[in-house]
């Protein structure tokens, strides 16, 4: 959002009347520098000692998505700023999440911090990497949102990560399962945890923040994916394309290690 505000400001113009939810993550290298007890220069006095004086690290670097929200809402007529992490999302002890839809507002944007949400038993629970998209998508499964845009850096979802190959092709559409699949096996674009909370009608869009359209970006559909679907995916016909693939994912700095023991065929953990 640092060098894409006026981008963004211009997408929660165009809804218009639209009720609209806002999920904001942190400024680009603020999460590493709070999670390494840095506080950044460039905040306000009272930003700063927020964030030195948080009981723990979760709520400290939950101080950053705070940041980028009211720097956001500073440039918006009207909105209501939330922090998920003060009741809006709530981890239960069970793993499942809870929503007080009650917080959200019909009547004007609600600017939401992501990353962060509540414990059951207090306290501040990260939601891990992508961590914001993963909150966009619990709260459209609870109050029914038609569709998910992602705002990022990229264009869309590729068929190959345009870093290491520039023949990358930007992928139209994919299926839930196919997306999960490569962003279980290292595509950075998306998180699995993510989709894993997409209503079963919705649409989620992963289109660059400065589109003009949703079509510019890669439409992700279908139903949400079950854990196992992740860990063991069958064969899916749809995953291959014009090439015998329709892409490829890259884990980097992996160690695989195969293990074999005909003397423990069947038995209990093999």
């Amino acid at each position: 959002m640092r060098h894409h505000l006026d981008d963004v400001i211009r997408h929660i113009t165009e809804c218009g009347e639209t009720p609209l939810v806002v999920v904001v993550s942190a400024l680009s290298g603020v999460t590493n520098d709070l999670l390494g007890g840095n506080v950044p220069q460039e905040w306000g006095p009272e930003d700063r000692a927020r964030a030195r004086d948080a009981p723990t690290t979760e709520a400290r670097v939950a101080c950053g998505e705070e940041v980028a929200a009211r720097t956001l809402a500073k440039r918006l007529p009207r909105c209501r700023v939330i922090v998920s992490h003060e009741g809006l999302i709530t981890r239960l002890s069970n793993g499942t999440y809870r929503v007080d839809g009650s917080l959200l507002s019909g009547e004007m944007p609600n600017i939401v911090t992501g990353y962060a949400v509540k414990k059951e038993e207090g306290g501040v629970f990260l939601l891990g990497r992508n961590g914001s998209d993963t909150t966009a998508t619990i709260l459209a499964g609870v109050i029914g949102c038609p569709e998910v845009h992602i705002f990022t850096d990229v264009a869309g979802i590729f068929d190959v990560d345009p870093r290491l190959d520039p023949r990358a092709r930007k992928i139209p559409e994919l299926s839930t399962r196919e997306a999960s699949e490569l962003a279980f096996h290292g595509a950075s674009v998306l998180h699995s945890e993510s989709l894993r909370y997409l209503p079963q009608n919705s649409v989620l869009w992963v289109r660059h923040v400065a589109s003009t359209s949703p079509s510019e970006g890669t439409r992700v559909y279908g139903a949400a994916c079950t854990t196992t679907a992740l860990l063991s995916p069958p064969p899916c016909p749809t995953i291959v394309g014009r090439r015998g693939w329709k892409a490829v994912a890259v884990l980097r700095e992996r160690v695989c290690v195969s293990v074999r023991s005909d003397d423990h065929i069947n038995r209990s953990g093999f």
